[in-house]
Formats: structure tokens, C-alpha cells, sequence
């Protein structure tokens, strides 16, 4: 099976795999968004760190309209997202 480059891009992952691999080309930014299963709305106001193999890239930032910061995935390709609520947990 062959997928064309737009196929591979709309894939899960498929942005982060393609710089890692050396094979993007041009400038993409990445962001993470969490929306609510049931009522398909975003997720505002949790706290969010962002993490890659050189360390911490941003740090208890929170979220807006359910989604991250931006960040070129050129200079960010292997970016784990880590999300939770603040306060306290029932």
C-alpha cells in the first residue's frame, strides 16, 4: 500500500515522524487541543507542560480554548504533551 504525502500528513504522528526522519520540509508549527468527549467542546484553564529529549519546553502554562502554545515542530520535533487540572482531586 502507498499513501501520497497529504494522506501521510493528516495521519496521527505523522508531522513528528516526518522531521524526525529528515524528511519535512518547510516550516510547520504543532499544538496540542483537548476537547471534551461528550460535548465536543474545548477544554480551557488546565495546566500543561511540554516536554522533549533536551528538557522542559514550556512549563505549567494553561490552556486557551482547549490548545497549547505553538511551536515549530522543525525545532520541537518529539514534543510530549502533559496536561491536569489544578486543585484538589475528589
Amino acid at each position: 500500500m502507498g499513501f501520497d504525502g497529504h494522506e501521510i500528513a493528516r495521519m496521527a504522528g505523522a508531522m513528528q515522524w516526518l522531521a524526525y526522519a529528515g524528511h519535512e520540509s518547510g516550516e510547520h508549527e504543532i499544538f496540542f487541543e483537548i476537547i471534551d468527549a461528550t460535548t465536543n467542546q474545548p477544554i480551557n484553564g488546565m495546566a500543561y507542560k511540554l516536554v522533549n529529549e533536551n528538557g522542559v519546553v514550556a512549563e505549567s502554562q494553561k490552556l486557551t480554548n482547549g490548545k497549547t502554545s505553538s511551536f515549530s515542530l522543525k525545532e520541537h520535533p518529539n514534543l510530549t504533551f502533559i496536561a491536569w487540572h489544578d486543585g484538589d482531586v475528589r
